[in-house]
């Protein structure tokens, strides 16, 4: 691979692509035509490697088959440092009637679902991606719970975030770390197809960063926020979040969101946030959210 400086020894590759990289986010932001530009396509990953394209879009490219699988065990990985009951705690799954369908939006391989799946076995699964990944997905569910596709509990589909949804009986949408790579327009423009293929009952579950506040005001005073002398945030021993809100900048473009931010963009697409669920273990800024439809 060639960075703007042109080729170089693996050795130093790291080092090199981060100080350029941050160079281009340093020409973004200065550039009146992209530093308040809200395309995904603005982003200082698109100008150092010079795309045109969405992240996602480019992962589909069959030449980025082993970044689109590397990425997909990141993700992975990503969940493993999460508390281990996190997705199961994330919404009263047992009481849902048997054979309700939880529809996994933009889920990848399917590895929330595959946790969902195994712990509650009266409740089917729709997983949608893109073509590629879903491809992938099938190999993995073949090899890790074959029966479950077998029996048709679980399936894939193919499906862009940005068309209509398809599955109109959905008790559950759940959305494990999508919004966070869509600005407001975007993010928007999900919600609302997914709000219009909603029945009444339908609950979205979305589990994704709320950032909270380094000052005791808003959203910072709720259950998580820490006791003094500390920070409400955490300080630095909760900087994760914040470091990934910077990340999604140089790469697509968007950005973590405060529960306030996600209360704007829910609402603005026909959905009320309906609670945030605190989980033990999951402190700071990796939350579910239960969101429901706004009575029309």
């Amino acid at each position: 691979m060639r960075t703007r400086q042109g080729s170089q020894p693996s050795r130093h590759f790291s080092s090199i692509t981060e100080r350029s990289l941050r160079r281009t986010s340093g020409e973004m932001l200065s550039d009146p035509t992209t530093g308040h530009s809200n395309r995904g396509v603005d982003s200082p990953w698109n100008r150092w490697l010079g795309v045109d394209l969405p992240l996602m879009t480019w992962f589909e490219q069959s030449a980025q088959k082993q970044v689109r699988e590397l990425f997909a065990h990141a993700v992975k990985g990503y969940a493993a440092i999460q508390p281990a009951n996190l997705t199961l705690d994330a919404f009263p799954w047992h009481n849902l009637p048997k054979d309700s369908v939880v529809v996994d939006v933009a889920g990848g391989v399917g590895w929330a679902s595959l946790i969902l799946a195994r712990a509650h076995p009266h409740l089917r699964f729709v997983i949608e991606d893109q073509a590629q990944v879903v491809s992938h997905g099938n190999e993995i569910w073949e090899r890790e719970s074959p029966e479950a596709i077998t029996s048709g509990r679980v399936h894939f589909e193919v499906h862009d975030l940005f068309a209509p949804q398809p599955v109109r009986d959905a008790s559950i949408f759940l959305m494990r770390l999508v919004l966070h790579d869509w600005h407001f327009n975007d993010a928007r423009k999900i919600l609302r197809h997914l709000r219009a293929a909603a029945t009444p009952d339908t609950v979205l579950v979305i589990l994704d960063h709320i950032l909270p506040y380094a000052c005791a005001a808003g959203d910072a005073a709720d259950a998580d926020a820490a006791p003094p002398p500390l920070l409400p945030n955490y300080g630095a021993a909760n900087a994760l979040g914040y470091g990934t809100d910077i990340l999604l900048m140089t790469v697509v473009n968007a950005l973590e969101r405060t529960r306030p931010d996600f209360e704007r963009v829910l609402e603005s697409a026909g959905w009320r946030l309906q609670r945030v669920v605190h989980i033990e273990g999951a402190r700071g800024f990796f939350l579910p959210i239960h969101a429901v439809p706004i009575a029309e």
